[in-house]
């Protein structure tokens, strides 16, 4: 039996079960090879190879008659593509799609000229490649948003020379990444111009070394010319590799999320090269995009009834001429449940407006007065800065946030990774915050800590342990042998708070760990989206910058 159009009919020479088998993909520059097993029936006619650039979403259909293997060209350099392979008979018969395989298309190693040393090697990241030009350590295992980058393979001999350079001259715009040796300390260079993230390549060099990812705080212009430094150690240790992403020149999608009724609205500004736009959907701020839910041909999509949903999340994705990647920005929305009482509070999207009449709306309850109106706090360090919503007034100032005093509208901002703490007066109903904004893809963001109490919040819609958030790792916080000298992180239950204090200077398995308020166990607090924590730094230290990494950064 053949699957034929939604109907099965009769073939008895190749039937379902023998669908083509053991598919395969090869890279040949800015193009990918197939290849597949033939089918065993004598009247196979051809088969049909199916692409496209989302997991079992084809749009893109090649005949290649009695071959086994096609050269897909004219694909994006750097995207993934996905593809399976049908056969069919003389009378049209087609057997149902083989197994998917999927591949990186080929990246322009011309983005980078006048490589020094001589002797490096550009190429696309694969696993299974050779790591070094001159060691036979092979890559076992690439994170998913790093495979088929740009990278330049470096000299593994060239680890102990203090006076090494690596420099390139750029041709594109991109952006760098450094994979360097978990082992050997990290240079200042480094440390100073890239940011941690929290991925890694691995390498088959003494049991699959761990090569940490480091993303540059900028983007390089073409033009450009990159110099980078040492390894970091002069006596131990791998030499490191650089990655490049090549970032797209092409004008912006600028997406826009609103509420309109039960609706959610999303609208994109139109790119001239742009031949339609595909819109996905997912339940988490980083779900892979697969198959859409709409392809419009405009720059707006209603998602009826979406409203009500406490958190729904979109890609919006510019399809453009032959060549060119497709664009992608990530919007959504999430709602953060605010009970009679002060709440702890943060901004867990990137929003268009910062400003409180944007974020917040006329969702509080307001007052014709500070006293009775529903308002939000903002600490500065030694005090709050309050505002408080109007209603009841009959006067334009109905719908407005005022300064504690009343005396002029709040200027007060709420952005990303600051904690503030709302307050739902007594009497007054329970609340749902909508926060609606673009899902944040930098790979850190910077929150600067200064030393007492600091209202802090998750930088990134996703939930995240307490040691994922490098605050020790970065030396923001410091850790201590008891809880009362330790840096701690504090969470508002609604009438307690829980405690966390991080563990250091013990010489044990603990050292860089957080404990409950006891110390009897680790902590299980985590960093929740939409929530706000105290960041207790202890007296004696100085202010610092917490960057605190994606855990899914550039999806």
């Amino acid at each position: 039996m053949l699957l034929v159009a939604g109907q099965c009919v009769a073939l008895l020479s190749v039937p379902v079960e023998h669908r083509p088998t053991g598919v395969g993909s090869t890279q040949e520059g800015c193009s990918l090879r197939i290849a597949w097993q033939a089918n065993t029936e004598p009247d196979v006619a051809g088969y049909r190879l199916h692409y496209g650039p989302s997991s079992h979403h084809y749009l893109c259909t090649i005949d290649v008659g009695n071959s086994t293997s096609a050269l897909v060209g004219d694909l994006a350099r750097g995207m993934r593509y996905y593809f399976a392979v049908t056969a069919y008979d003389s009378t049209g018969n087609e057997s149902l799609f083989s197994n998917e395989v999927s591949g990186v298309a080929g990246v322009d190693v011309s983005t980078v000229a006048e490589l020094q040393p001589e002797e490096y090697v550009v190429a696309a990241l694969h696993e299974g490649d050779q790591y070094y030009v001159d060691r036979s350590y092979q890559i076992v295992e690439i994170p998913d948003a790093f495979e088929g980058l740009l990278w330049i393979k470096t000299k593994n001999d060239h680890k102990f020379d203090p006076q090494l350079q690596v420099r390139f001259s750029l041709l594109r715009r991109v952006r760098l990444f450094v994979a360097h040796d978990s082992r050997v300390s990290t240079p200042a260079w480094l440390s100073g111009n890239f940011t941690r993230t929290t991925f890694a390549i691995r390498v088959s060099d003494a049991g699959n070394t761990d090569f940490r990812l480091w993303e540059s705080t900028r983007q390089y212009q073409p033009g450009e010319t990159v110099i980078l430094g040492e390894n970091g150690s002069a006596s131990a240790g791998s030499m490191y590799v650089v990655l490049l992403r090549v970032e797209s020149e092409a004008s912006d999608l600028q997406p826009h999320i609103s509420r309109s009724g039960t609706d959610l609205v999303l609208s994109w500004d139109a790119l001239p090269d742009a031949q339609y736009y595909r819109v996905y959907r997912g339940e988490h701020p980083y779900f892979d995009p697969e198959s859409p839910c709409a392809v419009v041909s405009g720059t707006e999509f209603v998602d009826e009834g979406a409203a009500a949903v406490a958190g729904r999340y979109y890609v919006i994705e510019a399809v453009r001429g032959a060549g060119q990647e497709p664009l992608r920005r990530r919007v959504g929305t999430l709602g953060v449940r605010l009970e009679v009482g002060r709440n702890l509070v943060s901004v867990p999207l990137q929003a268009q407006d910062d400003q409180l009449k944007s974020l917040l709306g006329q969702v509080l309850t307001g007052g014709a007065n500070a006293l009775v109106a529903d308002r939000v706090m903002k600490w500065h360090g030694s005090s709050y800065e309050i505002a408080w919503l109007v209603s009841g007034t009959g006067t334009p100032y109905d719908g407005e946030w005022l300064n504690e005093a009343g005396s002029a509208v709040s200027t007060m901002t709420l952005t990303r990774g600051e904690g503030f703490w709302a307050e739902v007066r007594k009497g007054h109903q329970p609340a749902t915050l909508q926060f609606f904004g673009e899902v944040p893809t930098d790979s850190a963001h910077a929150v600067e800590i200064e030393p007492g109490l600091n209202l802090i919040g998750s930088c990134y819609p996703v939930s995240m342990p307490l040691t994922a958030t490098g605050l020790w790792e970065q030396g923001v916080a410091k850790g201590a042998t008891n809880s009362r000298e330790a840096d701690r992180i504090m969470a508002w239950m609604g009438d307690h708070y829980e405690v966390a204090w991080l563990v250091d200077g013990t010489g044990t398995p603990y050292d860089g760990k957080w404990l409950n308020a006891t110390g009897s166990d680790t902590s299980h607090l985590r960093l929740e989206p939409g929530k706000g924590y105290w960041l207790h730094i202890r007296s004696g230290q100085q202010p610092r910058t917490w960057k605190c990494p994606n855990p899914f950064p550039g999806r």
